[in-house]
């Protein structure tokens, strides 16, 4: 399989900052000590935080918490098979929560995958990962499609090679690989077609990277984008904010594989102009935080490691202001129906998170209404309405025809 390569060069200065609004703040605490080596996701949006430390019960199972929408207390769900670290999650192009491969420390390696429930714990299973992979990069795209991104083999090897999942035929295919080895880096969604891979070590250099590449969807081809501003870093928490901007947050910083610092420091990609930013800063240093975007525009940093321990602390950062509204290349559908008591229900659906906060508007038979969007979907339910009408999108405006319904 070939690598497609293409290198943008930028000049490397970092784009003025717009963010000295913005702020860290505490949040609640997670229950039951350090939380370290878990996976982040929206689950409609209850947050999710799967599998790592602490380990609980007599058969040390992997922890798993969750905070309800509009709550401020985290709560406990039913924990994983076993002690699991290091794994990949997402919530897949079916809208479940899936959690797959990792690392058990007492039994080894595993490539198994499997749905969790916040109720029941791991059920249905998905798939087999194609390799053995231990400290790779994952994330969801817009559709839903999970990746694992390079990693070490079984023999403690850093790959490039490149997995993708997709529940609808529960399989995994083998991608473009990356153009360099790496394991410890980070990898998320950017809102525009392109998964970034951040940082991490490179075996063959012996030394934490700062570079950045960006695997394009449609193409199945990598580019070297700039790097992001850490003399190296590996395990930083990667997040897509309401405002459409990448968040580089944290990490262990320096090239030395030998020696780091745990950072504070954040700093912001705009996938428009393919700039950094310096964001504002954590409250605290965090290497591998879960990070999570909420459907009202907050940006989790969850737990993860801090100078020699972990932490159970979290915090936020609102990242809906100035967002400059939903466009029309962003919006993929609207659904609408009119039930038997004159109520119109229906939903606008978006292409991928990264609006969850802000608000669309549309017009049934001539009246407006703003719903909000939270996660992919601004849903919404009116009443009462007769005979012909129609339901249409107007902010975004042009975007998509009119929904016609007949009310009884």
């Amino acid at each position: 399989m070939r690598t497609h390569l293409r290198r943008i060069v930028w000049m490397a200065i970092l784009a003025a900052p717009a963010y000295a609004q913005q702020a860290w703040e505490p949040f609640g605490a997670l229950p039951g000590g350090a939380r370290t080596g878990a996976v982040g996701m929206n689950h409609r949006g209850a947050i999710l935080v799967v599998g790592g430390r602490p380990f609980v019960g007599p058969d040390l199972q992997a922890s798993a918490h969750y905070l309800r929408p509009g709550d401020n207390v985290w709560r406990t769900g039913t924990p994983l098979d076993g002690p699991i670290v290091h794994q990949g999650g997402g919530i897949d192009s079916l809208g479940r929560p899936v959690v797959f491969g990792g690392f058990e420390p007492h039994a080894g390696w595993t490539r198994e995958g499997y749905v969790y429930d916040l109720k029941e714990g791991p059920t249905d299973g998905i798939a087999d990962m194609p390799a053995w992979r231990i400290y790779f990069a994952g994330c969801a795209d817009g559709e839903g499609r999970l990746y694992c991104i390079g990693g070490q083999d079984l023999l403690g090897h850093g790959t490039r090679t490149v997995y993708r999942f997709d529940a609808r035929t529960d399989q995994w295919s083998e991608l473009a690989p990356m153009p360099q080895e790496r394991f410890y880096a980070a990898a998320v969604y950017d809102g525009r077609g392109h998964v970034l891979v951040v940082g991490g070590y490179d075996m063959f250099k012996g030394r934490r990277e700062s570079s950045v590449f960006s695997y394009d969807i449609a193409a199945d081809r990598w580019e070297l984008l700039a790097d992001v501003p850490h003399t190296g870093v590996s395990l930083p928490g990667l997040g897509l904010g309401a405002d459409g901007k990448v968040y580089c947050i944290g990490g262990y910083t320096g090239q030395n594989p030998n020696s780091g610092t745990i950072s504070r420091l954040v700093y912001v990609f705009d996938p428009d102009t393919r700039l950094w930013s310096a964001g504002p800063a954590l409250t605290q240093p965090r290497e591998h935080p879960a990070v999570v975007l909420s459907d009202d525009g907050y940006l989790y940093a969850i737990g993860g490691y801090q100078i020699g321990v972990g932490t159970d602390t979290v915090e936020r950062l609102k990242t809906g202001e100035g967002g400059g509204g939903v466009p029309c290349e962003d919006v993929s559908k609207l659904t609408a129906k009119c039930l038997g008591s004159g109520r119109v229900k229906g939903k606008v659906i978006l292409r991928d998170r990264r609006h969850s906060g802000e608000n669309v508007t549309i017009e049934i038979d001539g009246q407006p209404f703003s719903p909000a969007i939270k996660g992919r979907k601004a849903k919404f339910a009116e009443c009462c309405f007769q005979g012909a009408i129609a339901v249409a999108l107007i902010d975004p405006g042009d975007c998509l025809p009119p929904e016609p319904l007949t009310c009884p």
